[in-house]
């Protein structure tokens, strides 16, 4: 049997490779500074931001949940970046916080409407 199956193994391959991703990446920036692997980190999140800003923000949402670690996605430093990578660094931060503050509104509002038990 062949292992070069293009369609993939679960039919929701892409969806749990994103959701590594997203988790490998919250393991790495919850490390001590001098522990975490930068680079695999920075070129992760570079991975990362080319999915959906919706998607993402709901796994990033979901990640931190689960594991308390607030994700950076964008960890550059600004001194790093030129001025057209900051603009962008700045314009995907808002984007990605907006979605994912609306996901805690909404949790905030299901949760406040479901029965005591």
């Amino acid at each position: 049997m062949s292992n070069n199956n293009i369609e993939g193994i679960t039919g929701r391959d892409n969806a749990i490779t994103a959701k590594a991703l997203i988790y490998a990446i919250a393991a790495i920036q919850n490390l001590p500074p001098e522990r975490q692997e930068w680079s695999d980190m920075r070129d992760m999140c570079a991975i990362a931001r080319t999915i959906a800003p919706g998607s993402l923000a709901k796994l990033i949402f979901e990640t931190k949940s689960h594991t308390g670690t607030a994700i950076d996605i964008w960890p550059d430093s600004d001194a790093d970046l030129d001025e057209r990578d900051i603009r962008e660094k700045k314009a995907f931060k808002f984007a990605l916080d907006t979605h994912v503050a609306e996901l805690e509104r909404q949790w905030a509002a299901f949760k406040a409407s479901a029965p005591k038990i």
